[in-house]
């Protein structure tokens, strides 16, 4: 099962997108072909970075729409994407094993030295830098939790109901735990969209662009908006 969550932004506020990517969310599911037996599922998580650059916010923020993270419905500030597999192989005449594996991928800007000069755009950087990063965090838990669930469920309903159908079964119940995953993930972003839209950079950024900064479904509005230049 694949879900993301993005960091995104909206008319007249900023707000993190359905996908994952936040925001979330298309998902895929799969039975992977190997496994061994675990008590818990094997988490494995990572943080990639890409550059974004610019001598004033609203640059900084150009920067990042066109560098962006690439979320499930456009271009994302951040990301957070969860792949969760499931493992049934049968185990003795009746017996099945069960295994499963999270694997946690969060994407984030880095501001490049040469912008780190700029007295201006440093100062509202950390605050942004800050927020994004515990604002990911919280996505990530929010998905180790639904892994975790996803895996007891799962043992749980094959040791009372055994292991027939056992595939199918296992299959449903992550469909299941997907749909709260994302209600838990929309509820969140829905909470933080009015503190978003005050972090010093957006709120730069946007004065400077001359009103609200929109991007996603009207992402070449953005690049209207957002093109004086290319720093």
């Amino acid at each position: 099962m694949e879900l993301s969550r993005g960091l995104g932004v909206v008319p007249a506020v900023l707000k993190l997108r359905h996908l994952l990517v936040v925001c979330f969310t298309a998902a895929m599911f799969a039975l992977a072909p190997t496994g061994s037996a675990m008590a818990a599922p094997k988490i494995s998580s990572k943080t990639i970075y890409f550059t974004v650059s610019g001598s004033t916010p609203s640059a900084v923020l150009r920067s990042i729409l066109r560098n962006g993270a690439g979320g499930q419905t456009g271009v994302a500030m951040a990301t957070t994407q969860a792949n969760i597999s499931q493992t049934v192989k049968p185990r003795g005449k009746r017996g099945c094993r069960y295994s499963s594996k999270a694997e946690i991928t969060t994407r984030l800007p880095r501001l490049s030295k040469a912008s780190r000069k700029h007295k201006a755009v440093r100062a509202v950087w950390r605050s942004f830098d800050k927020y994004i990063r515990a604002h990911e965090a919280r996505h990530k838990s929010i998905y180790l939790s639904c892994a975790r669930k996803i895996d007891k469920k799962a043992r749980a309903h094959l040791r009372k109901k055994g292991c027939k159908n056992a595939k199918i079964e296992v299959t449903i119940i992550m469909l299941e735990e997907r749909l709260r995953c994302n209600r838990l993930n929309r509820r969140y972003d829905k909470r933080e969209r009015k503190r978003i839209r005050r972090l010093p950079l957006i709120n730069r950024a946007t004065r400077q662009a001359g009103g609200a900064v929109v991007f996603g479904r009207h992402s070449k509005k953005t690049s209207k908006r957002l093109a004086p230049n290319r720093n």
